[in-house]
């Protein structure tokens, strides 16, 4: 069971920190439109040194420990994928780029449903 929760917490892990890089990837493209792959390096380079990597992963557990408290009492105030949305949304790389909540969720919902 341990080992199913930290394969979990990756997971959702990789998947909250996979939207900001997506998000801030699209922002640097939107700024100066490239063809290739400079601006997804670029922001994975750019989450990588913000420390923001540690940040998410610490909130994730909390979230996945949270949300077992919950499911077990039977009672839930969010669910698990709006607090990841929240997650991504609090820690993103750009905060001021006209589009990035839409883009934001969709991304975790085209990543959440997969």
């Amino acid at each position: 069971m341990v080992t199913q929760d930290i394969c979990c917490i990756l997971f959702f892990h990789f998947n909250t920190a996979l939207a900001i890089i997506l998000e801030h990837s699209f922002y640097l493209w939107d700024q100066s439109p490239l063809s290739g792959t400079k601006h997804l390096i670029t922001a994975i380079n750019v989450y990588k040194t913000s420390k923001k990597h540690v940040i998410v992963m610490d909130a994730v557990k909390m979230v996945f420990k949270e949300d077992k408290v919950e499911e077990a009492r039977g009672s839930k105030n969010l669910s698990f994928s709006q607090k990841l949305i929240q997650i991504a949304l609090k820690n993103r790389l750009c905060m001021f780029h006209f589009a990035s909540n839409s883009l934001m969720c969709l991304i975790l919902f085209v990543l959440a449903s997969s």
